[in-house]
């Protein structure tokens, strides 16, 4: 959760260069941030951290579980394996 709301700046400046379409507002990442800071301040480049943080902290946990489920499977079957080669 913490990452998240730490890159969150980074998101608010990715979307904005991708969602200015044919129209460029942007010209470039650092003047996406300067017209951000200028027109927001500090509060527009952290616009959405609240629901980017909802979103990470159980897709972490989700990922985690799977990781370690899925590593335990595979750990098991490879023992297993393992031991019927050497019989």
């Amino acid at each position: 959760g913490f990452s998240a709301y730490l890159t969150t700046p980074l998101d608010v400046i990715k979307t904005r260069l991708q969602v200015q379409g044919s129209t460029t507002r942007y010209d470039g990442w650092l003047d996406a941030i300067k017209k951000t800071w200028g027109a927001e301040g500090v509060n527009g480049l952290f616009k959405g951290s609240v629901p980017r943080i909802i979103w990470y902290i159980p897709a972490s946990a989700f990922t985690f579980m799977a990781v370690e489920f899925l590593r335990e499977h595979f750990n098991e079957k490879t023992d297993t394996d393992a031991e019927t080669a050497l019989n």
